[in-house]
């Protein structure tokens, strides 16, 4: 069951960035202007692979 609410974009981003932040110190760069090129599930569980310039990412959340 999902529940409906609003979501302010840059109070989710912000929150989200303080905690993890805080949860990983300098172990979490952000890297600005880099585009996404692609969005494909893995062959595993509900995990996605994220193509960028930079490389590739595995997560399991994406916020778009």
């Amino acid at each position: 069951m999902y529940k409906v609410g609003a979501v302010w974009p840059y109070r989710l981003f912000t929150s989200a960035y303080q905690a993890l932040l805080a949860r990983h110190g300098t172990r979490f760069p952000i890297e600005a202007d880099t585009p996404v090129e692609a969005v494909r599930r893995a062959e595993f569980g509900d995990w996605y692979y994220i193509t960028t310039p930079c490389g590739r990412i595995l997560a399991k959340h994406i916020l778009y």
